[in-house]
C-alpha cells in the first residue's frame, strides 16, 4: 500500500499545465510523476501505485498514461515481465502552449 504523501510541485510547472490540451487526469498524472521523480530522470511506479496516488482507478490511470504519451509529454519504456519507466518531457511543454490560456489573469 502506498502511503499518503504531501507532494511539492513547482508553481511554474503547475502553471505550464493549465493551458495544455489534456484531461484533468493526465495533468494530475504529470504532477504525481514529477513528485515521484524529484531529482532523477525517470521513475518506475506500478500502475496500481499511480492510480492510488492519483485517487482513481487503474483504468483511468492507464488512460492518462496513454493520453500523455500520445501528446508527447511523457516517455514510457515497458520492460515485459518487469517494470515500466516514466520520464516527463518538460521540454515538450512549451510556455507558448500554456499561454494560449492566459493563466495569469486568474491567479
Amino acid at each position: 500500500m502506498v502511503q499518503q504523501k504531501l507532494f511539492e510541485f513547482e508553481v511554474d510547472r503547475s502553471r505550464m499545465l493549465v493551458g495544455l490540451p489534456l484531461s484533468a487526469s493526465a495533468k494530475l498524472l504529470l504532477i504525481v510523476l514529477d513528485a515521484i521523480i524529484r531529482s532523477d530522470d525517470f521513475c518506475c511506479p506500478s500502475l496500481s501505485s499511480l492510480a492510488e496516488l492519483m485517487g482513481c482507478s487503474e483504468h483511468v490511470a492507464r488512460q492518462a498514461v496513454r493520453e500523455s504519451e500520445r501528446a508527447g509529454f511523457i516517455e514510457v519504456e515497458k520492460y515485459p515481465g518487469r517494470t515500466t519507466s516514466y520520464r516527463i518531457e518538460w521540454s515538450a511543454i512549451t510556455p507558448e502552449e500554456s499561454e494560449k490560456f492566459n493563466v495569469n489573469r486568474y491567479l
